[in-house]
């Protein structure tokens, strides 16, 4: 999927906001002036514990690549992750140990 960055410098944008804004504008003509195309990178593995998330592109020889960023899971959202796995748990009448019974009951 082909992304971009529109005039008014707003990512990530697709095809279809540059035919919104160029209605005679085809894939595979010239992009219309301002428009910047943006080129896909593979997110990194997530690792445990952690989230992965995109963030502004970065240009490198005049080319601009998609880019991501890495940061650790918030106690929050650990604490989330724990009571899903505890929900699939139940949702496949699996046995909880006491800890996820109490995760359960808040």
């Amino acid at each position: 999927m082909s992304i971009y960055i529109s005039p008014n410098n707003e990512y990530p944008r697709h095809i279809g906001d540059i035919k919104i804004e160029n209605p005679e504008w085809q894939e595979g003509d010239q992009l219309p002036d301002g428009w910047t195309q943006v080129v896909p990178t593979e997110a990194p593995v997530r690792q445990e514990g952690a989230v992965v998330y995109e963030v502004a592109p970065v240009e490198t020889n005049g080319v601009f690549y998609q880019t991501w960023a890495t940061r650790e899971l918030t106690t929050e959202e650990l604490q989330a992750q724990k009571i899903a796995g505890v929900r699939r748990k139940v949702m496949m009448n699996l046995p909880l140990t006491e800890e996820e019974a109490l995760l359960l009951v808040g």
